[in-house]
């Protein structure tokens, strides 16, 4: 059944009246649409007008409208220049509060880098250790680290040590240090002419190498039980007893008379043998040999074999002056009672 116009008019004028009632009055028409926009926008000024407060001018008194990329744009050029300077004095001016140790900070030593800081085992060798090898530290008997940092045996220590090294040239004994290496070896063959004379009776190969032995210790000289007399006695050949060496042989003034065991053996030495144990030269004295050029036994009388000093028999030997065969060669007669000089190589290498 169809509603009566009146109360369909009722049913949708009722609502829409009581929404003018709410906004504020009962305007007609398109007047209703317009109040409410002007009542928002009042409401958006008053809001803005109130938070404005007392700023006034600096903050312009209304809120610009938003850039259309979304972004936000920042009125009020007293914040604005306020938040400015305050950046500036942040980044130009340091606070006065602040304490400048540049100075102080100079004059302590960095520590953090100082090596050796560990003490013995660091393997920084440092203050009052003789060495540090660290993990090495007390390995070996020769040439290492003991454990408390303290130096063992060691080459070049200052020290002849004859258990490990055959010479050493810093040791302050040592008369020889021309001919020993940096290595604690021998760089070749020593050879002296004895300062004393003795006659034919010194008892053969062992007592002619005694005497050579006896002078060397006297002297000074380093491993002197190593000294052998160049002499050929009863098949022993002298060239036989001594190191036949690829190295020079020295004098004691640390002069080569020789290069190699070739140049000793061939008739023709560098210099001669003429220095003695003491380093002193003696000229050219007659020495007992009974050796040839080439150090085998020579064919003369030996004194039965350098044991006796009676008679008229004559033993043969060198010159200590000469370069030439002679030196060991000289077809020289003595009465085995005569006193002749010996030569004495050491056989330490």
């Amino acid at each position: 059944m169809r509603q009566p116009l009146l109360s369909r008019w009722a049913t949708r004028a009722v609502p829409a009246l009581l929404l003018t009632l709410l906004l504020g009055g009962c305007p007609d028409g398109d007047d209703a649409g317009s109040s409410a926009t002007e009542s928002s926008a009042s409401t958006t000024e008053g809001t803005t007008d109130a938070s404005a407060g007392d700023d006034g001018d600096a903050t312009g008194g209304t809120t610009a409208s938003p850039p259309a990329d979304g972004t936000t744009s920042t009125t009020g050029d007293a914040s604005t220049s306020g938040s400015t300077e305050s950046s500036m004095s942040t980044g130009d001016e340091p606070s006065s509060s602040s304490t400048d140790t540049s100075d102080a900070t100079t004059d302590i030593p960095d520590t953090s880098t100082t090596a050796g800081s560990g003490g013995c085992g660091d393997e920084v060798t440092e203050r009052d250790e003789e060495c540090d090898l660290g993990e090495m530290n007390g390995a070996g008997d020769y040439g290492g680290c003991n454990a408390d940092c303290t130096l063992q045996p060691a080459c070049k220590d200052g020290k002849y040590q004859p258990d490990f090294e055959a010479c050493d040239p810093s040791a302050d004994e040592f008369e020889e240090a021309a001919i020993c290496t940096d290595v604690c070896t021998w760089d070749g063959v020593i050879v002296f002419v004895s300062s004393e004379s003795f006659e034919g009776d010194f008892g053969g190969l062992a007592g002619a190498d005694q005497h050579c032995r006896d002078l060397a210790a006297a002297a000074g000289l380093v491993m002197p039980e190593q000294y052998r007399a160049w002499l050929s006695v009863g098949g022993n050949h002298a060239a036989d007893r001594i190191p036949r060496v690829d190295h020079p042989y020295y004098r004691l003034d640390g002069l080569e008379i020789a290069m190699t065991d070739d140049d000793l053996l061939d008739g023709a030495l560098l210099l001669p043998p003429n220095i003695t144990e003491k380093n002193e030269s003696i000229g050219s004295v007659p020495v007992w040999t009974n050796t040839a050029t080439d150090g085998s036994m020579g064919d003369g009388e030996n004194c039965q074999s350098f044991t006796i000093s009676e008679g008229k028999k004559y033993g043969y030997g060198g010159l200590s002056g000469n370069t030439d065969k002679h030196w060991t060669d000289a077809g020289l007669g003595s009465s085995f009672s005569d006193d002749l000089d010996l030569y004495c190589f050491s056989a330490a290498l």
